[in-house]
């Protein structure tokens, strides 16, 4: 949303102003990411659960017990194609977090938490989704950031930089190379001893 891009940009600019210098970078196509994340997501959660599912499928929750029916019905083909994807997609994303110190990027984003969200079927969360979605054109692809960096296998660390309108956070996450951890650390650190925005809590 605008609102959440001028407060990254913001973030940004705040890092600028601590020393760091930006530059720009192309990411690899991400457009397949989504749909081959939950082949194997699902397919591996399905395979975790195996002792359980689905013969105490009724002990599950709606929303993960369709997760896992959807992961039963992966076959190994499919599976095997979406690790091979991933393993190529990986490589080439890796090898654009590895020309920078760190890539900077829009985290989630934030919706209310309905509880169809939380204890309903997945059509009803998807179902609440759409209907926060719906005020916005075109509706944001929440996962575009963040999903590739878990399919990559590289560290991310996660800061907020602002709220919206309707209080919700808003955050930004600075993605590096593997074992760069220490790197994002200290970035963090300083940004955050430059803001307050780590500070402000929701009025429980």
């Amino acid at each position: 949303t605008p609102e959440h891009a001028a407060a990254v940009q913001s973030a940004v600019q705040k890092l600028k102003e601590l020393g760091a210098e930006t530059v720009d970078v192309q990411v690899p196509d991400t457009s397949d990411v989504q749909k081959t994340w939950f082949t194997i997501t699902t397919k591996e959660a399905a395979t975790a659960h195996k002792a359980n599912y689905p013969s105490h499928a009724d002990q599950y929750g709606p929303y993960f017990r369709e997760f896992l029916k959807a992961g039963a019905s992966v076959s190994d083909s499919d599976y095997a194609d979406a690790v091979r994807f991933r393993r190529d997609f990986a490589a080439r994303y890796s090898a654009v977090v590895a020309s920078v110190d760190a890539l900077v990027c829009p985290v989630f984003g934030s919706f209310p938490i309905t509880k169809e969200a939380q204890h309903g079927s997945m059509e009803d969360f998807q179902a609440s989704l759409d209907k926060y979605l719906s005020q916005f054109n075109p509706a944001p692809s929440w996962t575009i950031f963040t999903m590739p960096v878990n399919f990559a296998g590289v560290p991310s660390l996660t800061l907020p930089c602002g709220f919206s309108k309707d209080g919700l956070p808003l955050g930004f996450e600075l993605v590096g190379s593997r074992l760069s951890e220490p790197m994002l650390c200290r970035i963090g650190q300083a940004y955050e001893t430059a803001t307050e925005w780590h500070r402000r809590h929701p009025p429980v």
